[in-house]
């Protein structure tokens, strides 16, 4: 350390020196101007200080606030809440509490505060004192019932988006619907009718978006039940043969998951109701959702004779398979496959709310 550095540190001026707040006046200057407002009350809540902001926050002078109950000056609406606080502090269980609560000032403007509330119980003290802060959250509260209205502004315009989709889906399930009774020709006409129920499957997420009281979530549990039972109504004439089996956990998707996954179970039911149960031939359809850890599994599953060994399921030897396999790669999940009995297909993924997703159209015009 050089000499010049030596002769600064020594300098009187600059050392630290101790003070201790000992003046009446001292604490009083400290007290009014805190920049919050201060309360002393009696363990009876009468007022008897307060400082110029607390005068400045509720437009009293401290005469007219002095010998009050500060009760009085609570919104209506809060003090039966607020006295339970007050209750708990004179009676010695708790030795202070934090609260958001209301104000009414002087001009009738309701006043939203963060009130600090502590009890002073000291040998000093002739009786306990209770200190109560008042901070002025006003203008937090406003941008908070702003941001509150915006987002329910939004959430409308969602769903009347959503309505909107879903009608303008039904309309072209209605046309499929048309074209498909006038065709002669069966296998035309099988392709058709697969293509309405497609379409048919995204109506009905958008439809149950409409509905949910989350806009961003889809309620997959409420989605399955309704699919596969239209599933079961448009593909199923033998009802008394073909059995259905439900068994969903409660689940919410973000829409970019619930769309393929509805398309895939759409696929894959509808496989197992056109293929698996020969004319005569009596069964089961299973379907079950569940989250395991971070992943969530769909399993369908049927009894019936199985793939037939000419196929190869993890091939996309048909447009509705290769629409699997590709969906399966957009929400970036695993197909496994097991013929033993029947046929068993799980898919298994996570559903990461991702804002980027393959688009599964240009995907097949890139093919």
């Amino acid at each position: 350390m050089t000499k010049e550095t030596d002769e600064i540190k020594l300098k009187p001026s600059l050392k630290a020196v101790p003070y201790k707040i000992t003046s009446s006046l001292d604490f009083r200057a400290i007290f009014d101007n805190a920049a919050m407002g201060i309360m002393i009350l009696d363990v009876k809540r009468k007022i008897i200080q307060c400082n110029f902001s607390c005068q400045r926050l509720l437009g009293y002078e401290d005469s007219e606030m002095v010998g009050k109950n500060i009760k009085s000056l609570l919104y209506q609406r809060d003090k039966a809440r607020d006295d339970y606080f007050f209750i708990m502090l004179a009676e010695g269980k708790r030795d202070s509490f934090k609260v958001e609560t209301r104000f009414i000032c002087k001009n009738g403007v309701v006043l939203d505060t963060t009130l600090t509330v502590s009890i002073c119980r000291k040998e000093t003290l002739k009786h306990p004192l209770i200190v109560a802060i008042i901070e002025d959250i006003s203008k937090r509260k406003n941008a908070e019932n702003k941001l509150r209205k915006s987002v329910h502004e939004k959430d409308i315009l969602l769903k009347e988006i959503h309505h909107r989709v879903k009608n303008n889906l039904q309309i072209v399930t209605s046309m499929l619907n048309i074209k498909a009774n006038s065709i002669q020709n069966q296998h035309i006409k099988k392709v058709m009718e697969d293509c309405r129920e497609r379409v048919h499957a995204m109506s009905l997420i958008h439809e149950t978006m409409y509905q949910s009281p989350d806009v961003s979530q889809v309620d997959f549990t409420k989605y399955i039940k309704n699919l596969v039972n239209m599933l079961f109504i448009a593909y199923n004439t033998r009802a008394d043969e073909i059995k259905l089996s439900l068994d969903v956990e409660d689940i919410f998707l973000s829409l970019d998951s619930a769309v393929p996954c509805g398309l895939i179970i759409n696929e894959l039911v509808t496989n197992a109701l056109n293929h698996a149960f020969p004319k005569g031939r009596q069964g089961i359809v299973s379907v079950s959702v569940y989250r395991k850890v971070n992943l969530i599994h769909i399993c369908i599953q049927d009894d019936g004779i199985g793939i037939p060994p000419e196929i190869d399921p993890n091939a996309a030897s048909s447009f509705g398979l290769y629409l699997v396999h590709v969906l399966v790669m957009q929400i970036e999940g695993e197909l496994s496959v097991n013929v033993e009995k029947g046929t068993r297909l799980q898919l298994t993924f996570s559903d990461n709310n991702k804002e980027e997703t393959t688009d599964v159209w240009k995907a097949g015009n890139d093919c």
